[in-house]
């Protein structure tokens, strides 16, 4: 019985790998792309727990930094993960440790983790600002920089943290 729940949680970690893959091809290509990556990863939080979603973007980064073109607008490599959105690809890693810190495994999901995926996605609007502040400090103060990689994104990620709530709550956790 212990191998078979192994492997199904190795099978949803492997779909998480491929999901996130694959919704970072559907993107509104903006300074900072939107796309539907972080719904993935809402998602990824809520049904493969913290660990389990670090380990999916784990692989998808790995992925991404050998060369396929996995993430948005059809690249990969290392030369990708340097450059301007390079700190939000790092962040949604970030992002999944914090919920792993906060997410108060083995309980049902909840307001826990619903307040936990939030922060988690703050922890994402940091690091990924915060790199886009450091590599290209010209683009401006503080407040145009918010203005151009967050603001943009905070009601979208609001929609597709409360879909990923509710889709989660109909999917049973392992």
């Amino acid at each position: 019985m212990k191998n078979k729940k192994q492997l199904i949680y190795l099978i949803r970690v492997a779909l998480f790998t491929a999901l996130m893959c694959v919704s970072a091809f559907i993107s509104i290509p903006i300074t900072v792309p939107i796309t539907l990556q972080t719904l993935v990863l809402f998602l990824s939080f809520f049904i493969l727990g913290g660990k389990g979603s670090a380990v999916s973007v784990f692989l998808y980064v790995s992925i991404g930094a050998l060369g396929l073109p996995v993430f948005s607008g059809f690249t990969g490599g290392i030369s990708r993960l340097l450059d301007i959105t390079g700190g939000y690809i790092f962040g949604m890693l970030t992002a999944s440790l914090v919920y792993l810190a906060l997410e108060g495994r083995g309980e049902r999901i909840g307001k826990r983790q619903l307040a936990a995926a939030f922060l988690s996605q703050l922890t994402l609007y940091t690091v990924g600002t915060l790199w886009y502040t450091l590599v290209y400090a010209d683009r401006g103060s503080v407040g145009a920089v918010l203005l151009v990689c967050v603001v943009p994104f905070i009601i979208p990620d609001l929609i597709k943290l409360a879909l990923a709530f509710s889709i989660a709550k109909r999917i049973p956790r392992q």
